[in-house]
């Protein structure tokens, strides 16, 4: 379980990255004169993403702490 735990700690993590990544590309290249990155993402499935990667972080991190007995 440790390695699946490790796994969702990874996947958690690129989830928030690529959050934050998508919202300042579409920040720069809206400054862009040939901007092609359409509507920006909405605050809600912000949210909602950032909460989801926090929540399989969380359990990543529960199945490494407790795979130790």
């Amino acid at each position: 379980m440790k390695t699946f735990g490790t796994f969702l700690l990874f996947i958690g993590f690129l989830i928030l990255a690529g959050t934050v990544g998508q919202d300042d590309y579409w920040e720069a290249c809206h400054r862009a004169v040939n901007c092609v990155a359409g509507e920006p993402m909405s605050l809600f499935r912000e949210f909602i993403q950032l909460t989801f990667g926090i929540i399989i972080m969380i359990f990543g991190a529960m199945f490494v702490l407790t795979d130790g007995e």
